[in-house]
């Protein structure tokens, strides 16, 4: 059974899968986390880069409604 992983939706170990040391590394993403499925969806966008979600705040997942003004 191959790994694979779910930000990238690739074969693991992606470029951003890490080592399991840091909050961030890929091997961490499940379909259980909210964070890893925003990042997901926005790699699959390719609105944002996967690895860097903290650098982009304003990103929504497209699932999400717009706050109302």
């Amino acid at each position: 059974m191959q790994c694979y992983c779910f930000v990238c939706d690739a074969p693991a170990p992606c470029k951003d899968w890490g080592k399991g040391l840091l909050n961030d590394d890929h091997c961490h993403a499940t379909d259980k986390e909210t964070k890893w499925k925003t990042l997901r969806q926005a790699f699959k966008c390719q609105s944002v880069p996967a690895a860097y979600p903290d650098e982009h705040p304003n990103v929504v997942s497209p699932t999400t409604p717009s706050p109302r003004q």
